[in-house]
């Protein structure tokens, strides 16, 4: 993973640095509104994630994401916690 920073104006802010990552993967189960979490941090999906498929063996999807602020992960329920309800 290549990591790498920018600078963006905000009218309302002035110059702010922007952390991007890019992420390589063999799946993503996400679209461009989705969120990722990772090491502690929120990022958002920049565009649209790339699927490359040269091939089968190398086909794979580049996203790249930017980083919200800190913060846990939401409590996504498993299939257990919903029947222990029930």
């Amino acid at each position: 993973m290549r990591e790498w920073a920018t600078a963006e104006e905000v009218m309302t802010y002035g110059l702010s640095l922007i952390s991007m990552r890019r992420v390589f993967t063999r799946t993503w189960p996400a679209d461009a509104n989705g969120l990722v979490y990772f090491n502690g941090g929120i990022f958002e999906t920049v565009g649209d994630p790339q699927h490359m498929d040269g091939s089968r063996r190398t086909a794979h999807w580049v996203t790249t994401i930017k980083w919200l602020g800190d913060g846990p992960p939401p409590h996504v329920p498993n299939v257990d916690e919903e029947q222990e309800g029930e």
